[in-house]
């Protein structure tokens, strides 16, 4: 259920962060706050698939361990009785291109709400939403489980400071709906669980 994977997946992630060499890695490319877009699909074969894209600013170094980041994340997982594949499950994405990269992830990032599923049987809440209006009961069930889980709770999250840093300012949810407020610029980087 979405309602047991969302706290538990929060809590492997606070884990996650919270390790000391997880913290040397990202401090070892002088890392600033980070953006977080929570995100979550849901498939008749394996139920729903909670997951973050998470964007670190910073100066790309040498020590990127990426073997090592995710064997930490899918020990995180587990500590919280959930599971992940190795290699998938955190996938680290240098922004080689940053304007392409840029553009490609703020879309992925902000516009949640319109973003399809990847793959055919896979459904983003919005797909559900759809597949509900053409009468299947199943979606109708998932959306309401997710909608449930996730009311109240912000998708997109901006560490502290991180704004003001690149000189970006609060709007209001009116700004937003009026469209008078700029667009978000952004990235993407870790992935996530199964149980």
């Amino acid at each position: 259920q979405i309602g047991d994977l969302l706290p538990a997946f929060s809590k492997a992630q606070t884990y996650f962060y919270g390790l000391r060499s997880v913290q040397n890695y990202f401090n070892s490319f002088d890392a600033l706050p980070h953006i977080t877009a929570r995100e979550v699909t849901f498939s008749l074969q394996s139920g729903v698939h909670p997951h973050s894209h998470n964007l670190h600013f910073g100066k790309v170094t040498s020590s990127l361990n990426v073997d090592e980041l995710n064997r930490l994340w899918l020990y995180c997982l587990k500590k919280f009785g959930l599971d992940g594949l190795s290699g998938i499950a955190l996938t680290l994405q240098p922004a080689d291109d940053l304007r392409t990269y840029l553009t490609k992830i703020s879309q992925e990032m902000v516009l949640l709400h319109v973003k399809s599923g990847r793959t055919s049987g896979h459904f983003t809440p919005m797909q559900l939403l759809h597949e509900s209006s053409c009468g299947h009961l199943w979606s109708r069930k998932a959306f309401a489980d997710i909608f449930a889980a996730y009311a109240g709770k912000h998708l997109l999250y901006w560490s502290r400071g991180l704004k003001h840093r690149f000189g970006i300012n609060e709007v209001s949810e009116e700004q937003i709906a009026n469209n008078s407020a700029d667009s978000a610029r952004l990235i993407a980087v870790l992935e996530i669980p199964r149980q």
